[in-house]
This record gives C-alpha cells, structure tokens and sequence, in this order.
C-alpha cells in the first residue's frame, strides 16, 4: 500500500489504513516523543502520546496531503509531547504547592 492509498482509505474510516500508518510511522513518532520527554516522563506516556497522534490522524486525514504524512504526523508529534509535557509540569507545581501550603497549616 502506498502512503497516498493509506490516506484515502483512512479517510473511508479503513481501520486497516490505520494500522499502515502505525506500522510505518510508529517507530518515528514516538522517537520524536521521546526526545521532547527526555526522562521527564515514562515510557507509557510515550505510548499514550504517540495513540494520541494517530488518533488525530484518524480524525483530521482530510487535513493531510499526499505524500506530506511524516511532516505532518511529526508536527503533531512534538505539539502534543510539548503539551503533555506542560500538563505534566503543572500538575507536579500544583501538587508541590498543595503539600507546601498543607505543611504551613500544621
């Protein structure tokens, strides 16, 4: 199958296309993850954020041109470890203020 009849058959809703994609760009995507995380995050979450790239795949495929794929899928790739990755940081300053402010009261 070629990236172009992936592409159209994804848009047909082809949970086979999908997979396609996965197996060829999978590998890549999550390497762009990774590099974005360094050791701030695990590898679930590398995993979780990759699903979540194809999973904007399989709703935006009309946004995607032909033969644009890899550019396209690493775009979202590193816009969406940047934000899981601000996520992750506020969470953990929320967290550390919540515990600060909770030994202030004793």
């Amino acid at each position: 199958m070629t990236e172009e009849q992936a592409l159209r058959q994804i848009k047909r809703g082809s949970q086979d296309a999908l997979a396609w994609f996965i197996d060829r760009y999978g590998s890549y995507v999550s390497a762009i993850i990774r590099g974005i995380f360094g050791t701030a995050l695990t590898e679930s979450d590398v995993e979780e954020t990759a699903s979540d790239v194809f999973f904007s795949l399989w709703n935006n495929a009309e946004k995607v041109r032909s033969g644009a794929a890899r550019p396209w899928l690493s775009a979202v790739a590193r816009n969406a470890a940047r934000d899981r990755l601000r996520r992750s940081s506020r969470c953990r300053r929320t967290r550390s203020s919540q515990t600060t402010a909770h030994r202030k009261r004793r």
